[in-house]
């Protein structure tokens, strides 16, 4: 079988000599924009996670909804649909939009969140202790909606760390997470 392969590429002209392409994974970002005319196919997951996202979760303040696949199948996609849905901007009063990656670290998701939140880059010099603040000081009281996404690390630690950081919304604030990881 090998041969026929072989065979077929010395007739193709195709050259053997492959090499390994190393992707910039650390570099990846991802934004909220996204031009709905070119996106097709995806209005009935869309709506399914819109619906979600209006069901109240009990007396919890914040919830959170998973959208989980293999690369490629369009999570972020689907994450920037509902995340401009002219009805989700109905539901929510703040709005946050944070690219994870392979660098979950707390600091760096919550400068982000704040980043998304206001429009300004927070000084890379403040502590942890005081972008915490910031973070509760424009969220209480407040229904939000966060998406993470590509989420790479399912470390408990810090999801219980960047959880206790959501606490203070208002009843009802979500956060999508998007990831490849199915635990």
């Amino acid at each position: 079988m090998f041969d026929n392969v072989k065979s077929d590429m010395s007739l193709l002209n195709l050259n053997t000599n492959v090499g390994v392409v190393q992707t910039n994974i650390e570099g990846r970002e991802t934004g909220a924009h996204v031009i709905e005319s070119k996106i097709i196919g995806r209005e009935g997951d869309k709506e399914k996670i819109v619906n979600l996202l209006r069901q109240p979760h009990g007396d919890q303040n914040m919830s959170f909804v998973a959208i989980v696949g293999i690369g490629g199948l369009g999570k972020t996609i689907l994450a920037k649909l509902v995340y401009n849905d002219g009805e989700v901007r109905k539901i929510f009063e703040k709005f946050m939009w944070v690219c994870v990656s392979n660098n979950f670290e707390v600091k760096t998701v919550v400068k982000k969140m704040l980043e998304s939140l206001t429009g300004n880059q927070p000084d890379d010099k403040l502590s942890l202790d005081t972008l915490q603040k910031q973070l509760h000081d424009n969220l209480t009281s407040k229904r939000y909606f966060l998406v993470l996404d590509d989420v790479w690390d399912d470390s408990f630690d810090k999801w219980d760390k960047l959880k206790d950081n959501l606490m203070c919304g208002a009843q009802g604030s979500k956060v999508v997470v998007t990831t490849r990881d199915t635990s």
